[in-house]
Protein backbone atom coordinates (compact mmCIF):
# COMPACT_ATOMS: atom_id res chain seq x y z
CA UNK A 1 0.00 0.00 0.00
CA UNK A 2 2.85 2.02 0.93
CA UNK A 3 4.37 2.01 -2.49
CA UNK A 4 0.75 2.37 -4.65
CA UNK A 5 0.83 5.50 -2.39
CA UNK A 6 4.25 7.43 -4.38
CA UNK A 7 3.35 5.49 -7.40
CA UNK A 8 3.72 8.02 -10.61
CA UNK A 9 2.57 5.75 -13.44
CA UNK A 10 1.50 7.10 -17.19
CA UNK A 11 -1.65 8.40 -17.98
CA UNK A 12 -1.38 6.65 -21.33
CA UNK A 13 -1.59 3.33 -19.53
CA UNK A 14 -5.30 4.24 -19.13
CA UNK A 15 -6.05 6.14 -22.11
CA UNK A 16 -7.32 3.06 -24.21
CA UNK A 17 -10.37 2.30 -25.56
CA UNK A 18 -10.20 -1.14 -27.12
CA UNK A 19 -11.25 -3.79 -24.38
CA UNK A 20 -8.14 -6.25 -24.80
CA UNK A 21 -5.76 -3.75 -24.34
CA UNK A 22 -7.74 -2.73 -21.15
CA UNK A 23 -8.33 -6.31 -20.19
CA UNK A 24 -4.56 -7.17 -20.74
CA UNK A 25 -3.76 -4.29 -18.33
CA UNK A 26 -5.78 -5.48 -15.25
CA UNK A 27 -4.62 -9.07 -15.54
CA UNK A 28 -1.35 -7.62 -14.96
CA UNK A 29 -2.19 -5.14 -12.40
CA UNK A 30 -4.28 -7.43 -10.15
CA UNK A 31 -3.51 -10.86 -10.71
CA UNK A 32 -4.04 -12.14 -7.61
CA UNK A 33 -7.75 -10.33 -6.73
CA UNK A 34 -10.96 -11.42 -8.81
CA UNK A 35 -13.10 -8.70 -7.48
CA UNK A 36 -10.71 -6.18 -8.50
CA UNK A 37 -9.74 -7.71 -11.87
CA UNK A 38 -13.57 -7.63 -12.53
CA UNK A 39 -14.27 -4.44 -11.34
CA UNK A 40 -11.08 -3.27 -13.80
CA UNK A 41 -12.24 -4.30 -16.62
CA UNK A 42 -15.80 -2.77 -16.01
CA UNK A 43 -16.09 0.42 -18.69
CA UNK A 44 -17.93 2.56 -16.14
CA UNK A 45 -14.86 1.81 -13.36
CA UNK A 46 -11.75 1.31 -15.59
CA UNK A 47 -10.93 4.77 -15.36
CA UNK A 48 -10.74 4.88 -11.65
CA UNK A 49 -9.06 1.32 -11.08
CA UNK A 50 -6.49 2.25 -13.67
CA UNK A 51 -5.75 5.53 -12.77
CA UNK A 52 -5.59 5.42 -9.12
CA UNK A 53 -3.37 2.15 -9.49
CA UNK A 54 -1.16 4.51 -11.94
CA UNK A 55 -1.21 7.93 -9.93
CA UNK A 56 -1.29 7.03 -5.61
CA UNK A 57 -2.35 10.25 -2.95
CA UNK A 58 0.65 12.00 -3.53
CA UNK A 59 -0.35 12.89 -7.39
CA UNK A 60 -4.03 13.22 -7.05
CA UNK A 61 -3.74 16.13 -9.13
CA UNK A 62 -2.65 13.36 -11.98
CA UNK A 63 -4.48 10.82 -11.43
CA UNK A 64 -8.14 13.33 -11.39
CA UNK A 65 -6.19 14.81 -14.76
CA UNK A 66 -6.17 10.76 -16.08
CA UNK A 67 -9.69 9.78 -14.96
CA UNK A 68 -10.98 12.82 -16.93
CA UNK A 69 -9.23 12.02 -20.52
CA UNK A 70 -9.46 8.31 -19.93
CA UNK A 71 -13.16 8.72 -19.60
CA UNK A 72 -12.92 11.53 -22.41
CA UNK A 73 -11.48 9.11 -24.78
CA UNK A 74 -13.88 5.78 -23.66
CA UNK A 75 -16.66 8.60 -24.77
CA UNK A 76 -18.38 8.23 -21.15
CA UNK A 77 -18.22 12.15 -21.25
CA UNK A 78 -18.90 14.26 -24.08
CA UNK A 79 -16.32 16.03 -26.08
CA UNK A 80 -15.32 19.57 -25.35
CA UNK A 81 -16.85 21.71 -27.64
CA UNK A 82 -14.09 23.18 -30.30
CA UNK A 83 -12.45 26.77 -30.68
CA UNK A 84 -12.77 26.55 -34.10
CA UNK A 85 -15.45 28.99 -35.89
CA UNK A 86 -18.25 27.30 -37.84
CA UNK A 87 -17.69 26.50 -41.01
CA UNK A 88 -19.55 28.78 -43.94
CA UNK A 89 -22.44 26.47 -45.64
CA UNK A 90 -21.48 26.60 -49.28
CA UNK A 91 -24.41 26.06 -52.23
CA UNK A 92 -24.20 25.57 -55.95
CA UNK A 93 -26.38 27.48 -58.05
CA UNK A 94 -27.21 26.48 -61.88
CA UNK A 95 -27.59 29.15 -64.05
CA UNK A 96 -30.01 28.11 -67.02
CA UNK A 97 -30.43 30.77 -70.28
CA UNK A 98 -33.03 30.01 -71.73
CA UNK A 99 -33.91 31.50 -75.10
Amino acid sequence: MLIDADAKGSTSNCKQDKQDIKDAYCNARFPYSWFENKHCRELHTFCGACCSKEFGVKFAEYQSKCIYECKLINGLIPQPPSNDPPKPESTNIEIVNNP
